[in-house]
């Protein structure tokens, strides 16, 4: 996916958008079917929640999707029969659709492309260094109840991993001072990590 997603960045609308559109679509179906929603309707709105906010900001409407984010949320809440998964559905909609009306925001401010590269290169540097640390050191568990094979030292990786990208991917694009980079992709390469504990 990391051409696919690289080359949407690169030439913009309306390929960006259809593909956030697509896999937001994508994540809300795959949202109903690991929570095991009960209703056909919450199914349906989880998987449309996502879709209709991006293609509304798509258009430029930055209000309207954040409002319809919510309003599909509260509906899914609405029609899901199973009373232990309707705060949950709702929340997965916000979850899923926020981001994904986020990015497009993000990608029509001045610099987009660039700023969006430099978040993709940050999560996916804190990702594979993640990985490739805690595979080489191990060492005790970070949320074992959670993630089991999550490590302190894989976090701690993908962490420094994620400034030195960061700086690298920020200054070949002059986005922010050095020092402020560093910042950043501290808080993005955390931000991803909780995220994954999150769901």
């Amino acid at each position: 996916m990391v051409p696919v997603a690289l080359a949407a960045v690169w030439f913009g609308a309306p390929y960006l958008p259809a593909l956030v559109a697509l896999l937001g679509a994508g994540m809300g179906w795959e949202w109903a079917r690991m929570s095991r929603l009960r209703s056909p309707s919450a199914t349906l709105l989880a998987i449309l929640g996502p879709f209709v906010c991006a293609c509304a900001m798509a258009f430029g409407d930055a209000v309207g999707s954040v409002v319809l984010a919510f309003v599909f949320a509260g509906a899914v809440m609405l029609v899901e029969r199973d009373l232990r998964l309707r705060l949950w559905s709702g929340a997965a909609v916000l979850w899923i659709a926020l981001p994904c009306a986020a990015i497009l925001w993000l990608d029509r401010g001045a610099g987009g492309r660039e700023h969006i590269i430099y978040l993709f290169a940050v999560v996916w540097a804190s990702d594979i260094g993640a990985y490739a640390f805690g595979r080489l050191i191990g060492g005790p568990k970070l949320a074992p109840a959670l993630s089991p094979n999550k490590t302190w030292a894989g976090a701690i990786g993908g962490l420094g991993c994620a400034m030195v990208i960061g700086a690298l991917v920020g200054a070949a694009y002059r986005i922010e001072p050095p020092a402020l980079l560093l910042a950043i992709s501290a808080f993005v390469a955390i931000a991803a990590q909780a995220g994954d504990l999150i769901e």
